[in-house]
């Protein structure tokens, strides 16, 4: 295992990514018709880091950029990141899959 820089974790950038996971998690849940009232995402820095990194469907390459970070700060801002083009991809999937269930739905009545 690689060791990190000292440093603390940036309380905002964990707000951050639990943010971002949840509305991610949701979305990801909604698009097989399922639901939760709430998520429970890690709040220990590490334990997040792991826990989103394992539920990215981003590319290998991307997922191990995340390992190679020297901090905990910078993982977080990258895993950040993707989860940013992750949520706004899983977004558009889901509009487009209702859209296409009220297109579906008013084209047999």
């Amino acid at each position: 295992p690689l060791s990190y820089e000292e440093g603390q974790a940036n309380d905002g950038l964990v707000d951050e990514v639990q943010k971002l996971y949840r509305s991610f998690g949701g979305t990801a849940l909604a698009l097989t018709g399922q639901w939760v009232r709430s998520m429970d995402v890690p709040d220990e820095p590490e334990a997040l880091i792991n826990f989103v990194g394992a539920r990215l469907s981003s590319a290998n390459a991307s997922k191990q950029s995340v390992l190679e970070a020297p901090t905990i700060n910078r993982q977080l801002e990258i895993e950040r990141d993707l989860l940013r083009v992750e949520a706004a991809a899983i977004a558009t999937r889901f509009k487009n899959q209702q859209a296409q269930r009220w297109w579906t739905m008013a084209a047999t009545n």
